[in-house]
């Protein structure tokens, strides 16, 4: 029994080491979430233009590339 409960004590502590998120992982969960609002929720240009970088391009499946 005491096996048992101290596997399982073991087992939730690594499970919650392995799944939590870095400090960076979180901020960038954060400007994804900031960029999905800007764009779908209150669609801020000037918002968006914080968010992105200038330099960022898209490519198309057709192989046009856009910036």
């Amino acid at each position: 029994m005491c096996k048992e409960i101290f596997f399982s004590f073991l087992f939730s502590v690594l499970m919650t080491v392995a799944f939590a998120q870095t400090a960076t992982e979180a901020r960038v969960w954060k400007s994804v979430e900031a960029l999905n609002k800007a764009i779908f929720v209150i669609k801020d240009s000037v918002a968006l233009e914080v968010l992105v970088n200038s330099d960022v391009t898209y490519g198309h499946s057709n192989g046009n590339v856009e910036d």
